[in-house]
């Protein structure tokens, strides 16, 4: 056993161990001088934000593609308060009643902070046109001007009765007043005559008084048509009066209010409709108080029950009175089309849903409007209708307030149609790559609305100078989040983690949320032990703690191994069976576990079965691995002859779904054993892509499958004679820790790297490749032979299968009884 160890640390394929791990050694950092930067390592995605803020031509909006554990919005929001301090503050935004159309209520803009000021002097001149029209009427002159009015009314109507009555008595004929109107009957001598009397008179008598009377009929009708119009005259008139008395009322205080404000036409024109509608209804001054009774007897009690003169308030829809210079940065978490374009609310009347132009609610749109609006992709198309009623929103340069039901033709509540206000705005969407991916491909117009893309990065290049400024960067972070202070050695600790987490010794990851969760538990420890600072040790400890709450599903596993549950030898030889390497990834939590792959060959059509395809569990990057295999062996062996094989090769006990190309290294010499009858070493796990030319390929989570064979080994004993084969473009990326590092600094474990085949084939047989390549060239023409001599009756018989005893999947949470018939419904998530 001694001997082979030493053989072991003497090959030149071992890795040295100053490659297993890169420890971090600042050099200058100071926890006074530390400042966070959020756009550390991001210099492309921070030049491509400050081009959107600068840039304002149509469609020049900007989407960050940024991975979920970078926090892009601070730095984003920071970046934009620089750029909107030299903007111009934007307009205020004002919403009036339309005299002309009052379903469409008016749009005002005002210079910011004139909305309010607009809006207090027409309360003002309306609360001062409530006492002074009612005290105008009030007046000597005008209560005479309406009395000498109305008196001239009742003379004329009078005098008219009177005339008429005394042509009637001349004529004989009197006129009497009664409950349905006027009565004409005969008189003489003053004295009404009786029909008796009348009957007695002579017929000619008679005939003069029936014309008499309808003589004095026809001028009582054409008298009683007539006073109508008197009325409607002195209706007029009085009207005149009013409006006379209004409009004396009213020019000084609608004057006072347009001076103060001369410079906007708009308001100025909406206070001359204003003077219009007053001179119009001026009954509401008049009656004023009688009006108030009825609506305090049907008021509803709530606080937005409409007054009288409400029409003629103003809705101040954008106030950026309170924002001294620059222009607004908007995040809206919530984009949802209300969110976003407005809404206009309703409230229950007698039972019906009324609304007013008071009820116009702003959106973020509109509150961002001349400034800057940040939105979440994701939410953002989650909502029905946000994001076509965004992009209509750039596409016409207005903000079109409407409801979701009336986007979706849903509504039939009376409601209103708001001008559309002209947009003028820098549109910041922030989402994953997958997302913009998506848009791109499959909406066109979104390429013409954003036109800028700020692709945030993963990781940074790991050197002596990004780390000092890391480090800087994140005791900067702990001062701005109110933690204790970071020592140089947690630092170091922290930087150290982010090159795992980035899965490469030479890059540090820009996951931030990653790190900073880590320091406010490492926080959380030092405080509870009254240290002053955090250092390396809490770190450390919090990993380690945090290891050990999300590894419960990886301790069962690797307890399953430990019993021999999950088989996989750590010793000993075994033609055709391999230890292959895998990753589980259980939301951001990842390890290794170790997996046994075996092959089985015999003569055949020149295929090779993936038995995780064919039972449907594998992905199409791993079966393309398998495939790969099959171009191999044709190119390597047998050229002058077809490739007579049929083999199959599969991941044992392995029910859940397989993905990735990392076995196909491990694969092929699990083949390669097979055909050559030349047992492979299982005290060796092996991880790495191949092509089709035997280069042996670089793969993913390489740190982690060292670990899991590791711990399985160390667990099991370690003997010297254990390791792992990586690729050699894998060394790179090695951070182990530390205990791996230690047992192959003592040489208990080793770390072997190939780029070829052919060397991890002679680390793993234990013979020279030629020999190996040899015995495989030689099985293979055999099978050639076969093959040739009965190619149809070898076609149609089954291939050779594997051993029947095998050992069924075993739930997470511990073996059953008897053998599962079908996989878990729910495994993990696996990549090989």
């Amino acid at each position: 056993m001694q001997k082979n160890k030493n053989h072991l640390l003497e090959n030149e394929n071992r890795v040295a161990l100053k490659k297993l791990r890169r420890d971090t050694k600042l050099s200058a950092v100071s926890a006074s001088s530390a400042k966070y930067d959020g756009f550390l390592g991001q210099d492309r995605a921070k030049a491509a934000a400050e081009l959107a803020a600068n840039i304002d031509d149509k469609g020049f909006n900007l989407f960050v593609a940024a991975p979920r554990a970078t926090p892009v919005l601070p730095a984003l929001n920071s970046l934009l308060e620089q750029f909107s301090a030299d903007r111009p503050t934007p307009d205020d935004w004002a919403y009036v009643f339309n005299f002309a159309s009052p379903h469409s209520p008016k749009a005002l803009r005002f210079p910011a902070g004139k909305a309010k000021v607009f809006r207090a002097s027409v309360r003002d001149m309306i609360q001062d046109l409530m006492a002074a029209i009612p005290a105008a009427f009030e007046k000597p002159d005008i209560q005479n001007q309406r009395q000498a009015l109305k008196e001239t009314f009742k003379q004329k109507q009078e005098d008219a009765f009177e005339k008429l009555g005394e042509d009637a008595r001349e004529r004989g004929v009197a006129i009497m007043r009664t409950p349905m109107g006027f009565s004409l009957v005969p008189m003489r001598d003053d004295k009404v005559l009786g029909s008796d009397v009348v009957k007695m008179l002579s017929s000619d008598k008679q005939k003069e008084i029936e014309v008499n009377i309808k003589q004095t009929e026809k001028e009582l009708q054409t008298l009683v048509e007539t006073v109508p119009k008197w009325e409607r005259e002195l209706r007029d008139g009085l009207r005149r009066l009013e409006r006379e008395t209004v409009e004396a009322a009213i020019t000084q205080s609608i004057e006072v209010a347009k001076r103060e404000l001369c410079e906007f036409a708009e308001a100025c024109s909406h206070l001359d409709a204003i003077r219009r509608d007053l001179v119009d209804n001026v009954a509401l001054f008049v009656h004023y108080q009688e009006l108030q009774e009825i609506l305090q007897t049907q008021s509803s009690g709530d606080d937005i029950s409409l007054g009288p003169f409400d029409r003629y308030d103003v809705n101040v829809l954008v106030d950026n009175s309170a924002k001294k210079v620059g222009a607004p940065v908007i995040e809206e978490s919530h984009p949802t089309l209300a969110h976003l374009v407005g809404r206009v609310e309703h409230r229950a009347e007698a039972g019906v849903l009324t609304t007013n132009f008071k009820l116009i609610k702003p959106g973020a749109l509109h509150l961002a409007n001349g400034g800057f609006l940040i939105l979440n992709a994701s939410r953002l198309l989650s909502e029905p209708m946000s994001w076509f009623a965004l992009k209509r929103a750039l596409q016409t340069g207005c903000i079109k307030t409407e409801s979701l039901a009336e986007a979706l033709n849903l509504t039939s509540t009376i409601t209103l149609e708001p001008t559309p206000i002209p947009l003028s705005i820098k549109i910041i969407i922030v989402g994953n790559p997958i997302i913009y991916h998506m848009l791109t491909v499959y909406d066109p117009e979104f390429s013409e609305f954003f036109k800028l893309l700020a692709d945030f990065e993963h990781d940074i290049d790991r050197s002596p100078e990004s780390e000092d400024v890391y480090g800087q960067s994140l005791m900067g972070l702990a001062k701005a989040k109110g933690l204790l202070a970071l020592n140089k050695s947690a630092c170091e600790a922290l930087l150290e983690e982010s090159a795992r987490i980035a899965g490469d010794a030479g890059k540090l990851s820009l996951a931030i949320d990653q790190l900073q969760d880590l320091m406010v538990e490492a926080n959380h420890r030092a405080l509870a032990q009254r240290r002053k600072k955090i250092d390396a040790a809490d770190i450390k400890d919090t990993i380690e703690a945090r290891d050990h709450r999300q590894g419960r599903i990886r301790d069962r596993l690797h307890d399953y191994m430990m019993r021999g549950v999950s088989l996989i030898e750590t010793e000993g030889e075994t033609v055709g069976q391999i230890n292959g390497l895998s990753v589980y990834q259980f939301g951001s939590y990842a390890f290794g576990k170790p997996n046994r792959i075996t092959a089985r060959t015999r003569p055949g059509p020149g295929k090779v079965i993936d038995i995780e395809r064919e039972a449907r569990l594998g992905g199409p990057i791993h079966s393309k691995g398998v495939l790969i295999l099959t171009g191999y062996l044709s190119g390597h062996y047998v050229p002058n002859k077809p490739l007579s094989l049929l083999a199959s090769v599969v991941l044992e006990q392995s029910y859940g779904g397989v993905e990735g190309d990392s076995a196909s290294l491990a694969e092929l010499i699990a083949l390669l054993s097979s055909l050559s009858d030349q047992p492979i070493r299982q005290s060796f796990a092996v991880t790495g892509a191949v092509n089709q030319h035997g280069d042996v390929q670089a793969i993913g989570g390489a740190n982690q499958k060292i670990e899991g064979f590791f711990d399985l080994c160390a667990a099991r004993g370690l003997t010297g004679e254990q390791g792992v084969i990586i690729p050699a473009s894998n060394v790179q990326h090695l951070m182990l820790r530390a205990d791996v590092v230690a047992a192959c600094k003592s040489g208990d474990f080793h770390i072997f790297a190939v780029e070829s085949l052919d060397e991890a084939l002679e680390l793993l047989l234990g013979q020279s490749a030629s020999d190996i390549h040899g015995a495989v060239e030689k099985k293979l023409r055999q099978y050639a032979a076969v093959f040739e001599k009965s190619p149809q009756r070898l076609d149609d018989q089954p291939a050779e299968r594997l051993p029947e005893k095998d050992i069924a999947d075993v739930p997470p949470d511990g073996p059953p009884a008897d053998p599962p018939a079908d996989p878990p419904t729910d495994p993990p998530q696996k990549r090989v």
